[in-house]
């Protein structure tokens, strides 16, 4: 069962991207990485979950991690496989695959992530120019740099988003 990917299930499994494929990558809606975690997810032959309507919309790529945006409702569906969807794609990309789904909160997302660290505190301002800052402090055991989590969120969510420990 394949998981729908931005590209053509033909052009995946093929190995030859078509002109409107190509297109997404040299105008830079998506990347070469997800490409490479679409031919994963294309060949890739997973055996629990409901992969037939989950979707993968675009990854976002830091030095040491690559976050997935997922449709909504697709992360449920991927559940029992999620860690070796991870770790498949962590050898192929050569950096740690995190999934979240598009319009997740921002708190449970964080909370998820930097588990079990807990977050101390979650503040909005608002800028002169109509732009705002999320600010979140994080306290316990955190694993992951925020400085480069805070930068794929700020990307993935467009706002300016700040996390430390």
């Amino acid at each position: 069962m394949m998981m729908k990917t931005p590209f053509h299930e033909f052009c995946l499994r093929t190995g030859v991207l078509c002109q409107q494929c190509k297109q997404r990558i040299s105008d830079g809606s998506l990347s070469e990485a997800d490409l490479a975690i679409s031919k994963y997810l294309a060949s890739a032959d997973f055996e629990d979950g409901d992969f037939k309507e989950a979707e993968l919309m675009k990854s976002y790529e830091g030095k040491k991690s690559v976050l997935m945006k997922l449709r909504r409702g697709s992360l449920r569906r991927i559940l029992p496989s999620i860690r070796n969807i991870e770790v498949g794609i962590s050898r192929i990309i050569g950096k740690q695959a995190l999934f979240f789904e598009e319009n997740e909160g921002l708190r449970p997302l964080v909370q998820r992530l930097f588990y079990p660290a807990k977050i101390d505190s979650m503040s909005e301002s608002w800028l002169p120019g109509g732009t705002s800052v999320t600010t979140v402090k994080l306290s316990g055991d955190v694993r992951r740099d925020p400085r480069e989590i805070s930068e794929l969120l700020s990307v993935a969510y467009d706002r300016t988003i700040n996390i430390s420990a």
